[in-house]
């Protein structure tokens, strides 16, 4: 198992270790290459899209130096949304000089 299916076998050992009510939702995965990964993704809440939750990530897998059987992640890069938009702070700033 490499590069996408070892990915996609990493999210679901992590669903499995949180309330079954939260569901992380990939939207689109990457599938050229065979040693890396790209995933855009989000959360859900009980099936509703949860506020702030989404994201996009990239894994880079190789071959376990001690076990060449197995595959490891060994990069991993997480964007996830940010909570306070520029386009609030801006918004902000004009009111504030308007005053």
């Amino acid at each position: 198992m490499v590069g996408r299916d070892r990915v996609l076998g990493f999210f679901g050992e992590f669903m499995g270790s949180v309330s079954p009510d939260l569901r992380f939702v990939i939207d689109d995965i990457s599938g050229e290459d065979p040693s890396a990964v790209g995933v855009t993704w989000h959360l859900e809440w009980k099936g509703r899209p949860f506020p702030f939750s989404r994201g996009c990530s990239f894994y880079r897998c190789q071959p376990d130096p001690n076990q060449q059987d197995r595959i490891q992640i060994v990069y991993g890069r997480d964007c996830v949304e940010p909570t306070t938009k520029p386009a609030s702070w801006r918004w902000y700033v004009c009111v504030c000089r308007s005053k």
